[in-house]
């Protein structure tokens, strides 16, 4: 994988089409992760770089194998509970 899908200078717009393809509020996606909103905000603005590890862990957890927009990984996994627990404990945090 390139370093651009993978993180290292990941496209704000490739940020936010993973988030909106995902289902996610900013408010959500950065639950997941473990980020502020408004850093999320930046991320997708262009006006800060998003961290690779964060855009690996929100791929991960949002099930995006390629890392490239458009790409879900449908089938069900044995972590399939956690993840959608995970989604739901960050939109109450987000609430």
């Amino acid at each position: 994988m390139t370093a651009e899908i993978y993180g290292e200078n990941v496209d704000p717009e490739t940020v936010k089409s993973i988030r909106r393809q995902a289902g996610l509020s900013v408010a959500e996606a950065a639950a997941i992760i473990g980020a502020a909103p408004r850093t999320w905000y930046c991320w997708e603005a262009g006006t800060r770089n998003m961290p690779a590890a964060k855009w690996r862990l929100f791929c991960l957890l949002t099930r995006k194998n390629s890392m490239k927009p458009g790409t879900v990984d449908r089938g069900l996994s044995k972590t399939a509970a956690v993840d959608k627990a995970l989604i739901l404990l960050a939109r109450r945090k987000a609430e």
